[in-house]
Parts: C-alpha cells; structure tokens; sequence
C-alpha cells in the first residue's frame, strides 16, 4: 500500500463539508451518517435525501467518503444544489488507509450497482494513471469516470488524520 502512495505521490485524500461544519470536526472528526444520526448532530450534509436512503440501504450510511483530489463531482452538484454554500476541502492523511475495514470505488460509490472493492485491491480495480499522472485530459470520459472514485473510510475519521483544510 505504502509502494501504491509513492508511486503516486499521493500526500493527502480529500473530504469536502460545509464551512459551517469545521468547528465541530477539528473538535470530533469526521463521523459517517450513520454516526451523525445516532449522536443526532447538527450538520450541513452534502448529500440528499434520496442519496442519504441508498446509504442506508446498502450499508455505506456506515462510511465516510474521501474523494482522490479536489475536485470530485459531487462537491460541485452540492454546491449547484445550494446544499453546501461554503466549501472547504479537508486534507486527511493518507496513513487512514492502513485502518482496518477500509475500502474504495472506482465510481461513486452510491451508483446503483457500483462494485466496492477491498482496499488490498487498489492497485490492479482503480485507474491510478488516469487519476494521477499528468497530463490530464479533464473533459475526457475516462477522466470524469475516474474522477468519480471514493475512499470509504468506516464510521470515523479521528481529528489526528485531518491535517488541515483548503477553502474551496
């Protein structure tokens, strides 16, 4: 995994919120839905509610998702659907690969009838040069699929991972 991170250079994965909901993540991390709605905290989800449904349908209501750079799509359709108003992209260490229970997609992984794959699998199941390695070919499909991909990181995200953040 470690040979996986040099080869890229991959120094941090990304998690986009709400401005409005870093106070209570420097103090608590970052908590999956499901934790959020067990410990009934207010915050400004990203998501929506058909979204939020396929969640806990599937079980990921019990991941939080880490997108592989700044620019994942869904930031953008949640700051279109006026979702988030503020964004801010934290920087989240990439030693949170190495929790146990920690797997990825290769699209969003909310798509009806994404595979979520083992995060042994990385190497050979993600388009590591699409998504890495210049030039980047933005418009292509190939890129915007790749693009899509997410870390699913189980039920919390301690502040000792979050390295800080970027404002969007």
């Amino acid at each position: 995994m470690q040979n996986f991170l040099n080869k890229y250079n991959i120094q941090y994965f990304y998690h986009f919120t709400d401005k409005s909901n870093l106070e209570s993540i420097q103090k608590n991390g970052l908590f999956s839905l499901a934790n959020i709605q067990e410990q009934n905290l207010n915050v400004v989800f990203g998501g929506n509610d058909w979204s939020h449904q396929a969640d806990f349908k599937t079980g990921l209501n019990k991941y939080v998702r880490l997108a592989f750079n700044m620019n994942h799509p869904m930031e953008y359709r949640a700051r279109q659907d006026n979702r988030i108003k503020n964004t801010i992209w934290l920087k989240i260490d990439t030693k949170i690969i190495f929790q146990e229970g920690v797997k990825f997609s290769n699209e969003v992984s909310i798509k009806s009838g994404t595979k979520i794959y083992d995060i042994s699998d990385i190497q050979k199941d993600l388009d590591s040069e699409t998504l890495f390695v210049p030039p980047f070919d933005w418009s292509s499909q190939k890129y915007k699929d790749a693009n899509k991909s997410e870390l699913l990181i189980p039920h919390h995200i301690p502040t000792s991972f979050i390295k800080g953040y970027i404002n969007g």
